[in-house]
């Protein structure tokens, strides 16, 4: 019961965006966003005992509630979706990209996780074998946006390392932020579901700490 009422307020609050000004931010923007960055709170079908419950961090949205999600309304016609994904919920993860009018492309980035302390490989419990990674999925809509770099790598790395350390819980490293910039420049850009003021970000999120627009859910799943 405490889940559900946790919903009902998310799906009920004002969901804010960001006031920070950017350098896109201005008279000639037409308030539609062209890159999108999304770790979206996944909620999962298995409810297992102690083994890393994320309703224990942070409220959840079922799949039906992703979709409805109105995405569209603030999406400009050519531009591009980072995802994070959860590999038990991938089917799902691709009924989301298609409910907010973008097609799957590609996997962008790979998050290959170590520890703080010993900076060891980060072990996660995992349904079968114990997971490590974490995969972010690219999507664009129309056309998509220019690539303004060739050099943008897949894995994320800090210190030539090739792996990342593991901050709080489900908190995404900073350097996939730095390089979708690197790869598309500085254009209308916001945060989906964001904990933090990033600055150049326009952020959304029950937990943000900004205030602005509301982005609603539609009655229904839109199509077409």
């Amino acid at each position: 019961m405490q889940v559900n009422a946790r919903q009902d307020t998310l799906v009920g609050s004002e969901l804010s965006l960001s006031t920070n000004r950017c350098a896109w931010d201005n008279e000639h923007w037409d308030g539609k966003y062209r890159v999108f960055y999304c770790d979206s709170p996944w909620e999962y079908r298995a409810k297992v005992k102690g083994r890393g419950t994320v309703t224990r961090h942070y409220p959840t949205l079922s799949i039906e509630q992703l979709k409805r999600f109105q995405v569209k309304a603030i999406t400009a016609k050519d531009s591009v979706l980072f995802m994070w994904i959860t590999p038990p919920l991938l089917p799902e993860a691709f009924e989301v990209i298609k409910a907010w009018d973008f097609k799957f492309k590609t996997k962008a980035f790979v998050w290959v996780k170590t520890t703080k302390r010993s900076g060891r490989w980060h072990w996660g419990t995992g349904y079968f074998t114990r997971a490590n990674t974490e995969d972010c999925f690219i999507a664009v809509r129309g056309k998509g946006l220019e690539r303004l770099s060739k050099g943008v790598h897949q894995v994320i790395d800090m210190d030539d390392t090739l792996i990342a350390p593991v901050g709080a819980h489900s908190v995404k490293p900073l350097e996939a932020r730095v390089r979708i910039v690197e790869l598309f420049g500085d254009v209308p850009r916001i945060e989906l579901f964001a904990r933090e003021v990033v600055p150049g970000w326009h952020g959304h999120g029950l937990d943000y700490p900004g205030e602005g627009i509301e982005i609603g859910f539609s009655d229904e799943v839109e199509t077409g």
